[in-house]
C-alpha cells in the first residue's frame, strides 16, 4: 500500500505502481536469493574453513602424537636394555616425553606396586600376552592425586615391569590457536580434554572406528565444532584406540559470517536502491507519455483535437507520440469535415437560401482544406449564364455577388494556371483583385453537375505540393457535391415554386401567386395611402374558338391574351391567369378610379384585335368587372369576389365592356347564394308541387289538353311561381333534377286521371334545353313512360328555340328518338328566340305555341295582330297545329277564333290549379260554359298575371 502510494504519488498512474511494484518485486527476489544463496555459501565457505583448520589441527597432532609416543617409546626401551646402569635403579632422573619418575616393577607374582605414586591397575591376559611378546603397552592410567595418564608400560627380560608416565604437555604440543581445544581419548576414555567436550565425548564414543569425522554441539556456553582424527601407532606400541579431537567455537565464525552479511546487506541495499531509482526513472519516462496519450485520448474521444503528445523521445514512444498527434491532426481535420458537411446537409434539409448556405461553405473552407481562395459559381443549366458568385479570397471576407452575364465559364479539372489567366478566366467573379498574389497557383475548377444539367463551378486555388493531400481531395470533393445537392434543391425549389405559382401555359402568375400578391399590395397600399384597383377579365366567345379550331389553338390565343395584357400594364402592375380564360390584373399606386376605367378599355380594344392562328383570323372581346381598395373591399377575398360579380354584370350587359363594382351586385349576388341552398334543400326534400291549366280546342271547345306547372311550396314564402327560381336553377344545374321530378309526378298524376276516367287526351310538361343535351335522356323518358303506364302519344314534351340553336348533335338526337317513339314535341314562346325557318322545317314537332307577349296585345296593337296571324298561317302551312298562350280576354279569344288558332289557353279557361281542384274542374267541365265563364274570369285575370308561366322549362 505504500509502495502503491509512493508510485501514485510520483507517477500518477495505476499502471506505472503496478509496474513499478512488478520491477521491484522481479529485482527484489533475485537479490533476495542472491543474498540468501550468498549468505549461506559464506556461511557454508567459513564453515569449511574453519572444519579445514580443524581438521589441519587434527591432522598435525594425529602426526605428533604418533611421533612423541615413539620417542617415549624408544627412550623406554633405552632404559629397558639391559646394559643400562639405570634398569638397575629404582629411581633416577626422567626422561625427556616422560611425566615424573620412570619406575621399575619386578617380577612378583603379587604385582603390587612398589611406587605409591603410579598406581598400576591390573593387567588382563591380553595386555599380559601383548607384553609377553615384547610389546610396549600404552594405556590410561590415575594418578595418586585421581588424575588420569597416560602410562608406557614394558616387560623386562626378568619380567620385571618399567613403567612410565608420558609427559602430556609435550604429547600435546600447542598447534591450536588460543580460541580453539582439544581433547585425547585413549578408548574412551579422556586423557586430556578441555571442558567444553564434556557433552560430546560419550557420543564421541561411536566414531572410535572411523578414521576422521566432523563434529557440532552445543556446550552451556556456545556452539562448537570439532574434527576428530583417529591417531595411528606405529608397533610395538600397543594401545587402546586413540583419538584426537580439536574444537572451536562457532561464535567466532558467526561473526565472521555476521561481518560478511552485513556487508552483503548493505550492498544488496545499495543495488535495490540504484534499482529503485533506475526503476522509477525508467517508469516514469516510460509511462508519462502514455498517460498523455491517455488523456489525449479520452479528449479525441470527446472530440476535442486541442492536446498534443510530447514527442521528444527518439524511441518508440516519441514515434508513437508522433503518431498520434498526426492521427488526432487528421481525425480534427476530417470531424471538422464532417461538421461542416453535417451543417452542409443541415442547411440543405431545412431548405435554408442557397446565399446562406454558399457563405457557410466559404467561411469554414479554410478550416478543414489548405487553399488560398475559393469560389462558387452558379449558373443557368439551360444558357450557361452566370447567375451568382461567392469569393473567399486571402483577406477571409466571403463576398457574394449575384451576376446577370452571358458568357460561360470553361470547365476544366486540375489544370495550373497562373493569376492572370485565372482572371480572365473568371473576370465575371469581379472580386479577384483580392485573391493571393502567388506567381503560381494550383487552381482546380469542380463541375457543379445537377440533373438538369452544367449548374456552376467549384473553384479552389491552393498553393503547390505538397501541401495539398489526398484527404484535401476527398474533402473537396464530398463539399462539391453538398453543393450540388444545394443548387439542385434551389433548383427543385424553383422550380416548385414555378409550378405551383404561375401558369404553365402563360407563365403568368397563378391564382395562389396572385393572392400573395394581392395582400402585398394591400398592405402597401395601407401604408402610403393610395388606392389600388384588381380588374377580373374574362374572355367573350373563347369556347367557340376552342370549339371550332380546337385546344391548341386555344391555347396559343390564350399565350397571345397574356402577352397583350402584360403589354397593356406597368411593370409594377400584376397580371395573373386565375383559370381557363379568367385573367386579373392589380393596378398600383392608383391615383384616380377613372384610371382603372381607361385601363379596362385599353385592355378591351387590345384584346378586341384579331388573333391569328395558323393563317386563321379569331376574333374575342373581353368583359372586365373593376373593383377599388378601400371602398370596395377590405380584404383579397372580398375584392376579387365583388369584382367577379361586376364582371358578371358586364358580361349580361352585352359583353364586350368594364363594369364597376357597385354594393347592390353584391346584394343580388347574396340573394342568389342564399336562393340556390334553398334551392338545394328544396329538392332535397321535395318540396316543389305541380298545378294544372287545361288547354281548349276552338274548333269543338272540348278540353284538348292540359299543361303541368312547377310551384315551389317554400315552407317560409308560401307558393312561388317558376319566375322566382327557374332562370337559377337552369344555370345552377338544378333543372335537370328538377326536369325528372316534374317528369315523374306529371305522369303519376295523369295516371290516376286516367284510372278516374277523367284524363284529357295529353298532359304538356317544359322541357329544359340542358335535359335535351343529355345523352340519356330520351331513354329516360322512355322509362318513365313505361313504368307509369302512359301511351307515349298522351305526352307532350314543350321546347324553347333556344334548342334548335344548339350546335351539339345530341338535342337533335334525343328530339327525333321521342318523336318517333310517339311523344309530342311542342315549340314554346315561339317568336321571342333566333330561331330559323329551315330548322322549323327539318325540326319533327307536332304543335306551335304563341308566346303571350305577342297574344296580350293583339286588341290594341296592330304589329302584334300582323304577328299572331303570321305564325297562325305558317304552321298552318306547315300543317302544324297552333296553341295561343295568356289568352285573358273575350277579345283576344275573338280574335284568334277569327285567326283560326286551333287551341287556346290562359285565365280567360282557368287559372293553373292544384290536383284536387282541377280534378273537380275536369268533371264539371262542359263545352257549352265557356262563353258564360269567360266573362266571370276575365275580371281575375288582371289579378292573377303575375303568376307567369312563361319561362322554359319544367313547368
Amino acid at each position: 500500500m505504500l509502495m502503491g502510494t509512493i508510485t501514485r504519488s510520483l507517477l500518477g498512474s495505476k499502471l506505472a505502481t503496478r509496474v513499478s511494484l512488478l520491477f521491484l518485486a522481479g529485482a527484489f527476489v533475485p537479490v533476495a536469493i542472491i543474498l540468501a544463496l550468498a549468505t549461506r555459501e559464506s556461511l557454508l565457505a567459513q564453515q569449511n574453513h574453519t572444519e579445514s583448520d580443524l581438521g589441519a589441527w587434527a591432522d598435525a597432532y594425529a602426526k605428533i602424537i604418533p611421533l612423541r609416543v615413539s620417542e617415549a617409546q624408544y627412550a623406554l626401551d633405552m632404559i629397558a636394555r639391559p646394559d643400562n646402569p639405570i634398569s638397575n635403579l629404582t629411581s633416577g632422573p626422567t626422561p625427556p616425553h616422560f611425566a615424573g619418575s620412570v619406575r621399575f616393577i619386578p617380577n612378583t607374582e603379587t604385582g603390587r606396586s612398589f611406587d605409591q605414586a603410579t598406581q598400576l591397575p591390573p593387567l588382563d591376559s591380553k595386555e599380559l600376552s601383548e607384553l609377553s611378546r615384547g610389546s610396549i603397552l600404552l594405556r590410561p592410567g590415575t594418578s595418586a592425586h585421581g588424575e588420569t595418564q597416560l602410562q608406557l608400560i614394558k616387560q623386562l627380560r626378568d619380567g620385571g615391569l618399567v613403567v612410565a608416565q608420558l609427559d602430556l604437555e609435550k604429547l600435546l604440543p600447542s598447534v591450536i590457536p588460543d580460541n580453539a581445544q582439544s581433547c585425547l581419548l585413549v578408548g574412551v576414555q579422556a586423557i586430556r580434554c578441555a571442558p567444553a567436550f564434556d557433552g560430546i565425548i560419550a557420543a564421541s564414543t561411536k566414531f572410535r572406528k572411523a578414521t576422521s569425522e566432523r563434529l557440532h554441539w552445543n556446550s552451556n556456553t556456545a556452539p562448537f565444532s570439532a574434527a576428530l582424527r583417529r591417531v595411528s601407532l606405529a608397533a610395538p606400541v600397543a594401545s587402546l584406540p586413540w583419538t584426537i579431537m580439536v574444537a572451536k567455537p562457532d561464535a567466532g565464525m558467526l561473526a565472521q559470517l555476521m561481518e560478511t552479511g552485513v556487508s552483503i546487506l548493505l550492498a544488496a541495499s545499495l543495488t535495490l536502491l540504484v534499482v529503485v531509482a533506475i526503476s522509477l526513472i525508467h517508469i516514469r519516462r516510460t509511462l508519462l507519455p502514455l498517460r498523455q496519450l491517455l488523456e489525449a485520448t479520452h479528449q479525441v474521444a470527446h472530440q476535442d483535437f486541442s492536446h498534443s503528445v510530447s514527442a521528444n523521445s527518439p524511441d518508440e514512444l516519441g514515434e508513437l507520440a508522433r503518431s498520434f498527434n498526426g492521427m488526432s491532426a487528421r481525425l480534427d481535420n476530417q470531424f471538422k469535415i464532417l461538421k461542416m458537411l453535417a451543417e452542409l446537409d443541415r442547411s440543405i434539409l431545412s431548405r435554408s437560401d442557397i446565399d446562406r448556405t454558399a457563405n457557410a461553405v466559404l467561411e469554414k473552407l479554410p478550416e478543414v482544406i489548405r487553399i488560398a481562395a475559393a469560389a462558387i459559381v452558379i449558373s443557368d443549366p439551360t444558357t450557361g449564364r452566370v447567375i451568382r458568385t461567392y469569393v473567399r479570397a486571402n483577406d477571409g471576407g466571403v463576398k457574394s455577388t449575384r451576376l446577370h452575364s452571358s458568357s460561360q465559364i470553361a470547365i476544366t479539372t486540375g489544370m495550373r494556371v497562373t493569376l492572370e489567366h485565372l482572371q480572365k478566366r473568371l473576370d465575371e467573379l469581379g472580386t479577384l483583385a483580392s485573391w493571393p498574389s502567388a506567381p503560381e497557383l494550383h487552381t482546380t475548377f469542380i463541375p457543379v453537375q445537377t440533373e438538369i444539367g452544367l449548374s456552376g463551378l467549384f473553384v479552389l486555388a491552393r498553393f503547390p505540393e505538397p501541401t495539398w493531400e489526398e484527404s484535401d481531395e476527398i474533402a473537396s470533393r464530398d463539399i462539391a457535391g453538398r453543393i450540388e445537392v444545394a443548387v439542385a434543391a434551389m433548383q427543385k425549389e424553383h422550380q416548385l415554386f414555378v409550378q405551383t405559382r404561375f401558369d404553365h401555359l402563360t407563365r403568368l402568375p397563378n391564382r395562389l401567386l396572385f393572392s400573395d400578391r394581392l395582400v402585398q399590395e394591400i398592405t402597401r397600399t395601407t401604408r402610403n395611402g393610395h388606392m389600388l384597383a384588381l380588374l377580373y377579365i374574362d374572355l367573350d366567345f373563347f369556347k367557340q374558338v376552342n370549339d371550332t379550331l380546337g385546344h391548341g389553338a386555344g391555347d396559343q390565343v390564350l399565350r397571345n391574351v397574356a402577352t397583350r395584357l402584360r403589354a397593356s400594364v406597368r411593370d409594377s402592375d400584376t397580371v395573373a391567369r386565375l383559370s381557363g380564360d379568367e385573367f386579373a390584373v392589380i393596378l398600383t399606386d392608383l391615383i384616380h378610379v377613372r384610371d382603372a376605367g381607361q385601363l379596362a378599355r385599353s385592355i378591351i380594344q387590345r384584346l378586341s384585335e384579331p388573333f391569328t392562328i395558323d393563317t386563321q383570323q379569331c376574333f374575342l372581346c373581353a368583359s372586365i368587372g373593376i373593383t377599388v381598395y378601400p371602398t370596395d373591399g377590405q380584404d383579397p377575398e372580398s375584392l376579387l369576389s365583388n369584382a367577379d360579380i361586376a364582371m358578371y354584370r358586364a358580361k349580361e350587359a352585352g359583353k364586350g365592356r368594364h363594369v364597376f363594382y357597385e354594393e347592390r351586385m353584391n346584394r343580388e349576388t347574396h340573394h342568389l347564394a342564399n336562393l340556390d341552398r334553398e334551392l338545394r334543400l328544396a329538392v332535397e326534400h321535395n318540396q316543389f308541387v305541380l298545378h294544372f291549366q287545361p288547354q281548349v280546342d276552338l274548333l269543338t271547345g272540348n278540353i284538348c289538353g292540359v299543361e303541368a306547372l312547377l310551384r315551389w311550396q317554400h315552407p317560409e314564402r308560401g307558393l312561388l311561381a317558376p319566375a322566382y327560381f327557374m332562370s337559377h336553377a337552369e344555370s345552377s344545374g338544378l333543372i335537370e333534377p328538377l326536369g325528372e321530378l316534374v317528369l315523374v309526378k306529371a305522369c303519376e298524376h295523369y295516371n290516376r286521371w286516367r284510372m278516374l276516367g277523367i284524363a284529357p287526351p295529353r298532359i304538356s310538361i317544359n322541357a329544359s334545353p340542358r335535359q335535351f343535351k343529355r345523352p340519356d335522356f330520351s331513354q329516360f323518358v322512355e322509362n318513365t313512360l313505361t313504368s307509369t303506364g302512359i301511351a307515349p302519344n298522351n305526352l307532350e314534351l314543350e321546347i324553347t328555340e333556344t334548342v334548335l340553336m344548339e350546335e351539339s348533335e345530341l338535342p337533335r338526337v334525343n328530339i327525333d328518338k321521342l318523336a318517333a317513339c310517339g311523344v309530342r314535341i311542342a315549340i314554346d314562346d315561339f317568336g321571342t328566340g333566333y330561331s330559323s325557318l329551315s330548322y322549323l322545317k327539318r325540326l319533327p314537332f307536332h304543335l306551335l305555341k304563341i308566346d303571350r307577349s305577342f297574344v296580350r296585345d293583339v286588341t290594341t296593337d296592330e304589329d302584334a295582330r300582323t304577328i299572331a296571324a303570321t305564325i297562325i298561317a305558317m304552321a298552318h302551312n306547315l300543317r302544324k297545329d297552333v296553341l295561343a298562350e295568356g289568352v285573358d280576354h273575350v277579345d283576344q279569344l275573338t280574335f284568334l277564333r277569327g285567326e283560326h288558332c286551333d287551341q287556346v289557353q290562359g285565365y280567360l279557361i282557368s287559372q293553373p290549379l292544384p290536383d284536387d281542384e282541377f280534378v273537380r274542374f275536369l268533371r264539371a267541365y262542359e263545352p257549352t260554359l265557356v262563353s258564360a265563364r269567360r266573362h266571370r274570369q276575365s275580371a281575375s285575370a288582371e289579378h292573377t298575371s303575375n303568376m307567369s308561366d312563361s319561362y322554359a322549362g319544367p313547368g
